[in-house]
């Protein structure tokens, strides 16, 4: 009935204008899926509560640990070198030795729920316990041997607790989305399919952070403990219903003959260690420039987003309501675009201009609305605020964060839409070996080590400049450089595929 109804969308829009383009596409694709259009849309299902999770807990987790006493958008660069990093490595690890011993879809319950046990650990005791877990007196110790520009760290430290859900929260997005659901999808798609399937799976997760954004602004309560303890306690059903659907796909598949692709190449699939992975890739040109792209995108993000969350921070500084309905508002905006993006630009950009005309979009973005952000950071922002105050009736710093907030949108929006489309297919031509090796390196701990490496270079920065302010030149400059790499890296990638495809 369902693929009845798609198919006659898909005959009507034949021959219709080009911008007609992805409703067609949508409606031929539906239309002639008589036997798997079921677990076409629970994929799309899960990639979308997946999406979902990751978008409430990354406006959550921010405002916890930036909104806390004595901390600040500081932390974040001490958070992502000394949580993140050896977060990653030991999830990734757990992966890879999960993996020689179970099947694909059993490591995928099993580390789906090491993350919604801790979610149900923090808000059943670490919350509640808060303020007497803090490591007040310790911090005050390790303040008094550390230079002001360590008072990220030493926040870090004080609210270890914070520390951990930020910790967990930003691993979801990497292990669980990058590293599990599209390792699944990789495993299952052929390079042809995917310039048309990749396109609908972006319009499921970008509605995530739209929805997402509207839940938490609809059902905020007005103590904000009792916003936390619902939207995290969203998290942990979300994921349940995630591994049922998981479930459900897994044995559609086993029923389907015709997904031969799928079995053949579980001949292929070998045991491998996190070392063996490491070399591999080190070896491999194509995957490293994956990598390259990989890192350049979370550099770059990362550089600039601490720096516009810190412009947040001094617009709503100890107010943690505003500050996380501001981050929900630029959640819904960014989804929206994202939406947008994916219904009427990256499917046909990747479809009509190939590969590589689309895998430039996110650094363009990057380099374009960079010349508009950092110049904005680097004048005299109090002597412009009397200036905006009297001709616009607005503080400065207004016009700062909107600016920061339109290049998170855009970036993002891109990242969610052509950047991973593109990523993603990159990794299709590879045997499923080859696939699971580079997916464990280059997503679980390539990612990781481009977050840390922006926030190594802001802690670098800090140590010997004071403040957060004095870093912005020299994190100007560095991020240029990166772009400049990323392009490169995209440019050599794109011929090693038309040499395997």
């Amino acid at each position: 009935m369902l693929s009845r109804v798609f198919q006659k969308v898909g005959e009507k829009q034949n021959g219709g204008p080009s911008w007609l383009n992805p409703l067609k596409n949508l409606g031929n694709f539906f239309g002639s899926m008589e036997r798997r259009h079921f677990r076409f849309l629970a994929t799309l299902a899960v990639f979308f509560l997946i999406s979902f999770n990751y978008d409430i807990l990354h406006s959550v987790k921010i405002a916890v640990v930036v909104s806390a006493q004595s901390s600040g958008a500081e932390i974040i660069p001490f958070l992502k070198i000394w949580g993140i990093l050896p977060g990653a490595f030991l999830l990734t690890f757990l992966f890879t030795f999960l993996s020689k011993r179970m099947g694909s879809e059993r490591v995928f319950y099993a580390m789906v729920s090491v993350f919604l046990l801790f979610f149900l650990f923090f808000i059943a005791v670490l919350y509640p316990l808060r303020e007497s877990l803090e490591l007040t007196a310790l911090s005050e110790v390790i303040q008094s041997h550390l230079p002001e520009g360590a008072k990220g760290f030493v926040a870090m430290v004080r609210y270890w607790h914070y520390t951990l859900f930020y910790l967990f929260g930003e691993l979801w997005g990497n292990i669980v989305l990058i590293m599990l659901f599209w390792g699944f999808v990789n495993e299952t798609t052929l390079f042809e399919n995917a310039k048309r399937y990749y396109s609908i799976f972006a319009m499921s997760a970008n509605l995530a952070p739209v929805l997402a954004g509207r839940y938490c602004l609809t059902f905020k309560k007005v103590n904000w403990d009792d916003s936390f303890q619902l939207f995290v306690s969203t998290v942990l059903l979300c994921g349940l219903l995630i591994m049922a659907l998981f479930y459900f796909i897994n044995r559609s598949l086993e029923k389907e003959a015709a997904v031969e692709t799928r079995k053949d190449k579980k001949e292929e699939t070998e045991h491998f260690t996190l070392r063996e992975c490491f070399s591999f890739v080190r070896r491999s040109p194509y995957l490293r420039y994956i990598g390259i792209v990989v890192l350049g995108y979370y550099l770059v993000y990362n550089l600039t987003d601490v720096l516009w969350t810190a412009q947040v921070d001094k617009k709503f500084r100890g107010d943690v309501g505003a500050f996380t309905a501001y981050l929900n508002n630029v959640s819904i905006a960014k989804g929206i675009l994202a939406t947008v993006m994916a219904l009427f630009v990256s499917g046909n950009l990747i479809r009509k201009l190939g590969w590589y005309s689309a895998a430039v979009v996110t650094p363009l973005i990057f380099a374009l609305t960079c010349l508009f952000f950092f110049p904005l950071i680097l004048i005299d922002q109090e002597f412009l605020s009397s200036v905006f105050l009297q001709f616009f009736s607005s503080p400065f710093i207004n016009i700062v964060v909107l600016i920061g907030a339109m290049q998170n949108c855009l970036t993002r929006a891109s990242k969610y839409t052509v950047f991973d489309a593109t990523k993603e297919m990159a990794f299709i031509p590879l045997n499923r070996t080859s696939q699971r090796m580079g997916k464990a390196v280059i997503d679980g701990i390539g990612s990781r080590m481009g977050k840390t490496g922006g926030a190594l270079i802001l802690q670098f920065l800090l140590y010997y400049l004071g403040n957060l302010a004095a870093t912005i030149p020299y994190v100007a400059a560095i991020t240029v450089l990166i772009i400049i790499a990323w392009f490169y890296a995209i440019h050599r990638l794109d011929r090693e595929i038309k040499k395997i495809t």
